[in-house]
């Protein structure tokens, strides 16, 4: 059975956590306003961070530590409930997915990359020897993926799943069958470090606690931003067990400071381009929040003008650093420095605006505390 209905847009960047823009497209089936530019950055995603302990051995960006502020996850914020749960068997849970189909409800379901014919990972013996690893990650992290599925009929399988491969489609029931078993019931994956994370035949559901008006979001975005700049400028830094954290301003100074102590050695070059990369998509996060912000006129063009050309320093950070690595260039950390630099002062005016035509701005709602 199908659902009549068109595929969701796959338009959406691939930085965005994948289950996001499953939840968009449930709030706007039930009537609410929603933007994926907005969930993510409730969660603090646009706020730079930097960790490490006792050397640069350790050191990364952290998209998961931004709880140390206390503030509200975005799935309390808007008043959602994500619950998790698996089948028995494939033949239970298809049983259980076509009921949905039939009342017109698509259905997010938990998978492994190896058996989605649209992916890279697919049947590639890459993903076993790396399992837990991705190509520019300097951590391990192990758990599903997951897809959103439309129908099922004689041609196949028709699935949403934009990130990160931004497809919208049919693939084979067999494919499917496999891809939902997920990542534990691959043989060789077995002894696996956390593969006991990885669920067979999961699946997610939402439930919609409050319809959000346009203004009630618009409300959001404004707070958002502001909470985000506060944080910028402020800089905190925390120590966490062995390591330190710095956030906003303090943290690119802080990764630019360890650069400088390291006066041309090259043995972290993989590990820098891994931070430089994440360091850009942190960047990227704030910029779809200003252009939604600017699209609906919440802030004035300066202050996404203020913000182009930073993207366009942070790509070219990256992009030639990348470049220098393969040319083994003797000086490509200096010039990388300068460059962060150069980043370093454009961020400070670009929050330091935000923060000033926002001011007076109520924060994010903190119900954990300090």
């Amino acid at each position: 059975m199908m659902i009549k209905t068109e595929l969701p847009s796959v338009d959406i960047p691939s930085y965005v956590y994948c289950l996001i823009p499953y939840i968009h497209a449930k709030l706007k089936a039930e009537g609410s306003a929603s933007a994926i530019s907005l969930f993510s950055n409730l969660d603090l995603a646009g706020l730079p961070a930097y960790v490490r302990g006792a050397s640069l051995d350790s050191a990364r960006v952290d998209f998961h530590i931004k709880s140390i502020f206390g503030f509200d996850s975005f799935t309390d914020i808007m008043k959602l409930e994500l619950h998790e749960h698996q089948y028995d068997s494939f033949e239970s849970g298809l049983a259980s997915i076509n009921r949905s189909f039939a009342e017109g409800k698509p259905v997010i379901l938990s998978g492994s990359t190896y058996h989605l014919p649209y992916f890279s990972d697919y049947h590639n013996q890459w993903f076993i020897d790396n399992f837990g690893y991705t190509i520019n990650t300097t951590m391990y992290i192990v758990g599903n993926h997951w897809f959103s599925v439309y129908g099922i009929d004689e041609s196949g399988v028709r699935i949403y799943d934009p990130i990160p491969s931004k497809f919208a489609g049919t693939i084979p029931m067999e494919d499917f069958r496999h891809a939902w078993g997920g990542n534990s019931l691959i043989t060789v994956l077995a002894n696996k470090k956390d593969i006991e994370k990885c669920k067979p035949y999961g699946q997610l559901d939402v439930r919609v606690g409050h319809i959000f008006s346009q203004s009630e979001l618009n409300d959001l975005f404004r707070r958002t931003a502001y909470t985000i700049a506060s944080l910028y400028l402020k800089g905190d830094s925390f120590k966490l067990g062995e390591e330190r954290c710095w956030f906003g301003l303090a943290a690119l100074s802080a990764f630019i400071s360890d650069l400088e102590q390291l006066e041309g050695d090259k043995r972290h070059v993989q590990r820098i381009e891994g931070i430089l990369g994440s360091t850009k998509v942190n960047r990227f996060q704030i910029g779809e929040l200003l252009h939604d912000m600017r699209q609906l006129d919440l802030i004035p063009q300066a202050i996404l003008d203020a913000y182009l050309p930073l993207h366009k320093k942070w790509e070219t950070a990256y992009n030639a650093f990348v470049i220098n690595m393969a040319r083994n260039k003797d000086d490509m950390i200096d010039r990388t420095i300068v460059l962060m630099k150069e980043a370093l002062d454009m961020e400070k005016h670009l929050f330091t605006m935000l923060y000033r035509y926002l001011d007076g701005t109520p924060l994010l709602p903190r119900t954990a505390g300090e």
